[in-house]
Order: structure tokens, then C-alpha cells, then sequence
């Protein structure tokens, strides 16, 4: 888990969108979701539910308890 992984993890959290949150941090899609599937394996959780054709993604149980974890260790 790095600094980076929390930080996408957070944005996405405040945008409930995988291209918000690439914009907002300046980097492409494809990193936003390797950072949350790092992110995620490293937890062994599922922190969002991702559906195809939708554009917002949802936070798991396991997203929302992990908030204020992950807000901690910034």
C-alpha cells in the first residue's frame, strides 16, 4: 500500500468516477484501476463494485469502513 494507492482510493471516494479521478490526478484510466486493484489485492477486499455501462462506481461495506482508515494514513 502506498501513498498513491490511498490517495486514488480517497478521490475516487469524493468522485464516484474512475475518469474524474484520473483527471483530477492527472494520470489515465487504466492507472486509476491498477491503483485500486493493487489497492485491493493488498487488502485481500473488494472496496468498490464496478459495473459495466455505468459510469459511477459504488463502494463495497469493505470501501466504507476502509474511509477513514485510509484518511488516517495520509
Amino acid at each position: 500500500m502506498n501513498q498513491q494507492d490511498i490517495e486514488t482510493f480517497l478521490m475516487l471516494v469524493r468522485t464516484k468516477n474512475i475518469t474524474k479521478t484520473a483527471e483530477n490526478l492527472f494520470v489515465s484510466q487504466p492507472t486509476v484501476s491498477h491503483r485500486l486493484k493493487q489497492l485491493e489485492d493488498e487488502l485481500n477486499v473488494s472496496l468498490l463494485v464496478r459495473k459495466k455501462g455505468h459510469k459511477r462506481v459504488e463502494l463495497t461495506a469493505k470501501g466504507e469502513a476502509f474511509i477513514p482508515i485510509a484518511e488516517r494514513w495520509l
